[in-house]
């Protein structure tokens, strides 16, 4: 996902982004906004 200063861009998940985003996804910063789903979800 890339956001820019009007639009908000999503892309399908790349394997090589899965860390990432599982990381991301269970933040404590970002629990609030993301319903975390499973690696095989992703796909």
């Amino acid at each position: 996902m890339r956001v820019g200063k009007a639009n908000l861009r999503l892309c399908k998940t790349e394997e090589a982004d899965l860390d990432y985003i599982l990381g991301a996804e269970t933040d404590d910063e970002n629990s609030q906004y993301v319903i975390p789903w499973s690696r095989e979800k992703h796909f």
